[in-house]
């Protein structure tokens, strides 16, 4: 299916509107949900993908999802060869177009053409949260904080000291312009010349950041959808769900038409557009 039927059957073909007046009257942008009532394997998203051939990947606390704009569609163990044990937990873009996804316990494999590759043996798999690739290097985020450069033969460690936060991050993103960032708890920060600076004080909330097409992330901390800027601005985008302080947000991305998908723990799963 060509991407623009693929996305214009995504806009149109939508089962049930959320309306979320908080949204439109204070940024001018609508809102659009999916749930169980829609497909959705489950409400609860652990992480949520677009890979180049247009489709949306999702997981659930036991599922990994492909979203053709129309159609959940799982992916079970037969099919992954995997342990049964190891459900995916958290998948993620690699840069030839294929979907990195981590498991529950110490794996991690490419899903290429329908088949499951194992990471490269010299990346220790357990403990990790997050994992960004490009230009030819790795970027992990772990469970104990730390944090991996991993280029060719070189590999680098940096914790606290370089101004990673104790306890592991919520968020671990590069974005557009080749930055990466870093998020928990509210608190913002970015690569700078050897450490993670500061860009968004703390605020307690939970945390996801998404790249944004140039210049910086949009961040979802707590209910309230956020567009912070390299140069440390940051804009308030407004409550994309009313009457919760903190839903929890898991995932998020960016569609070809500039919408924000945002996937919860429990509430189910956002699109806010302008």
């Amino acid at each position: 299916m060509r991407l623009f039927s693929l996305w214009l059957l995504l806009l149109v073909s939508i089962c049930r509107v959320c309306a979320a007046e908080s949204v439109r009257e204070e940024s001018g942008w609508s809102l659009r949900t999916w749930d169980v009532e829609d497909g959705l394997p489950r409400n609860a998203i652990t992480s949520l993908v677009q890979t180049a051939d247009g489709f949306l990947w999702l997981t659930t606390t036991s599922h990994l999802v492909r979203f053709d704009g129309a159609s959940f569609v799982e992916y079970p163990h037969e099919q992954l060869a995997v342990p049964q044990r190891s459900s995916p937990n958290r998948v993620y873009a690699a840069a030839d177009g294929d979907l990195w996804v981590r498991l529950r316990g110490p794996a991690v494999f490419k899903f290429s053409g329908g088949r499951a590759l194992a990471l490269d043996p010299r990346v220790p798999p357990a403990g990790m949260r997050w994992l960004i690739e490009a230009d030819d290097e790795l970027w992990l985020s772990y469970d104990d904080g730390s944090v991996y450069s991993v280029r060719g033969d070189s590999v680098q460690r940096y914790g606290e000291q370089e101004g990673v936060l104790p306890g592991g991050a919520q968020s671990f993103v590069r974005d557009a312009e080749g930055r990466i960032w870093n998020a928990r708890h509210g608190h913002v920060s970015r690569w700078v010349e050897g450490k993670f600076a500061t860009v968004f004080p703390e605020t307690g909330a939970t945390s996801r950041l998404l790249p944004a097409a140039s210049d910086g992330v949009w961040a979802a901390i707590g209910a309230r959808l956020w567009r912070i800027y390299s140069d440390g601005r940051a804009e308030d985008r407004g409550a994309y769900l009313d009457g919760v302080s903190d839903p929890h947000p898991v995932a998020m991305m960016e569609d070809r038409q500039g919408g924000v998908w945002i996937g919860t723990r429990d509430k189910g799963l956002f699109r806010v557009t302008r």
